[in-house]
């Protein structure tokens, strides 16, 4: 009897043993479920702040080409309607330049394409003020009001060189960040 006695104590060890070990299992497979959808959790973020990156530049590069657009028809027609839109949409760019340096702080390299875009759209603004100015008053020549549509095209170009470097980058960071999803 004793030697049952024995063999029922070395099999409840044995299940204590074997309950003990699969609950650490299991805690420890839920620490890592937790670690793995924290990380997840972090990933998708990041990916999601660089589509508002890339959103928010291409935003504020198709403003700044309706304004010059607008600015342009105020130029050739006089007619205060493209006036009024221009002022719109210059009002719309510089608060979605603020956005972008907010959304690119954490990103040197990005920081300064976004500073870069922002001089470049305040001297894509004073130009196309000027056309504005020039076509208000009649003292100027027509001429004055091309080299000044030739100058803010000039300007345009280089806001769309940058802004491409930015959204490209951007567009490497998000690829770099789904790749470790």
């Amino acid at each position: 009897m004793k030697l049952r006695k024995r063999s029922s104590t070395s099999e409840f060890r044995f299940l204590n043993l074997t309950a003990v070990f699969s609950a650490a299992l299991i805690l420890a497979l839920e620490v890592w479920n937790l670690y793995s959808l924290n990380r997840n959790h972090n990933y998708v973020g990041w990916v999601n702040h660089s589509h508002q990156v890339i959103e928010n530049s291409n935003e504020l590069l198709s403003t700044a080409v309706m304004a010059e657009s607008w600015a342009r028809g105020y130029a050739l027609t006089g007619d205060a309607y493209f006036l009024r839109v221009y002022y719109q949409s210059k009002n719309l760019m510089l608060p979605l330049i603020d956005q972008l340096k907010k959304l690119t702080v954490d990103n040197p390299e990005q920081n300064k394409r976004v500073d870069s875009l922002e001089k470049l759209v305040l001297a894509r603004i004073e130009s196309m003020e000027e056309i504005i100015k020039i076509t208000s008053d009649s003292e100027y020549p027509d001429l004055t009001i091309s080299e000044k549509m030739l100058e803010g095209s000039r300007i345009s170009v280089m806001i769309k060189a940058v802004d491409h470097r930015l959204v490209n980058e951007e567009e490497r960071i998000l690829n770099a960040r789904l790749d470790d999803l």
